[in-house]
């Protein structure tokens, strides 16, 4: 008996199709990953361009201030006398530095409400208000020597925080601010 070989078996159909899905599982796995590694990247890349903003503003306010004057905690409790010198971080909502500049007196205060983290300056004519992120999770501050209230250098953590997708990012921006007024 002859068999006329002109098409293809149902055994040799079946082999293509599973390796035609192996091959795209392999392929939807890649794409996925790099999915998510760029995802990551982007995050991070952006909450990075925040810190710096961040970072930038604080240090500048800090060098310019001669101290702290009021620090204000998760609890609404002015803790400015009550934080000392320890290697705890204290988490507050609200942070205020002053500054004398040219005998006129200017409050800076950083404050997060709702993830947000804002600038109010408080100046002698007027006041400021200046968006700096919309993605702090906290303010953490410590003094160096002494107490908050009495301290020539602070030590202050702020975290970013970020979820998209299946990325949980946080950012820490560490920041060390000498008084050079005080």
């Amino acid at each position: 008996m002859k068999r006329d070989s002109k098409g293809m078996t149902l055994i040799e159909i079946l082999i293509a199709l599973s390796i035609i899905t192996v091959v795209l599982t392999i392929a939807y796995s890649i794409q996925i990953s790099s999915i998510k590694i760029l995802s990551k990247t982007e995050i991070k890349t952006m909450l990075q361009t925040e810190s710096q903003v961040i970072q930038n503003e604080i240090n500048k306010i800090g060098m310019q201030s001669s101290g702290v004057i009021e620090a204000i905690d998760v609890n609404d409790n002015d803790i400015l006398d009550d934080i000392t010198k320890s290697n705890v971080f204290t988490k507050v909502k609200s942070l205020s530095l002053i500054e004398y500049l040219d005998g006129d007196k200017y409050i800076h205060e950083f404050k997060i409400e709702d993830s947000i983290l804002s600038l109010v300056t408080i100046e002698p004519d007027k006041t400021v208000k200046k968006e700096l992120s919309t993605y702090v999770d906290s303010i953490n501050i410590k003094p160096i020597k002494d107490s908050l209230k009495n301290s020539e250098s602070i030590e202050i953590e702020i975290i970013l925080y970020k979820n998209k997708g299946f990325n949980n990012i946080n950012y820490k921006i560490p920041i060390l601010i000498n008084f050079r007024n005080k």
